[in-house]
C-alpha cells in the first residue's frame, strides 16, 4: 500500500489526514476506541488522542503506508498492564478503574500484591504527570 499519512500535533492530540481508504479507516477505527477518536467531515480528517498516535502510526507503518510527523513507536515491554489498561478504559474512567482495583490489590486485603499495587499507582502517576 502506498499511501502517506499524515500526523499534525493539535493540542493533547494528533489530526489524522489520508486520501479515502476503506482499510485505512478500518484500521484507524480498531486500533483507537471510539472515546478517543473523532472524525470531521468538513475538513476530511480524523483526531486521536496522544496516547494512541504512536501506536496507529505504527500500525499504518507495518501496513506499508508512508508515515510523517509522528514517531511510529509501538507498545514495549516497558510499558506495563497497567498503562495499557488505563490507555484502554480512557482518561474519564481513571479514578474509578484504579479506585476498585486497589479494593483487590492493595497489600492489605487477602488478594493483594505490593508489587501489582505498585505498578498501578505509578501508571496512574505517569498520568497525572502527563496531563
Amino acid at each position: 500500500m502506498n499511501h502517506t499519512v499524515v500526523f499534525d500535533r493539535v493540542g493533547n492530540g494528533y489530526t489524522v489526514r489520508f486520501p479515502y481508504d476503506a482499510l485505512l479507516v478500518e484500521l484507524l477505527k480498531s486500533r483507537v476506541p471510539s472515546y478517543a477518536r473523532t472524525w470531521f467531515s468538513a475538513g476530511k480528517y480524523w483526531t486521536v488522542d496522544s496516547a494512541y498516535a504512536a501506536p496507529l502510526a505504527a500500525a499504518f507503518t507495518e501496513l506499508g503506508c508512508t508515515v510523517v510527523g509522528v514517531e511510529t513507536r509501538t507498545p514495549s515491554a516497558c510499558d506495563g498492564w497497567a498503562q495499557h489498561l488505563f490507555r484502554a478504559v480512557g482518561p474519564s474512567r481513571v479514578t474509578a478503574v484504579h479506585r476498585a482495583l486497589s479494593k483487590v490489590l492493595h497489600p492489605d486485603v487477602p488478594t493483594g500484591s505490593g508489587v501489582l499495587q505498585r505498578e498501578l499507582n505509578d501508571a496512574r502517576a505517569e498520568l497525572e504527570n502527563v496531563a
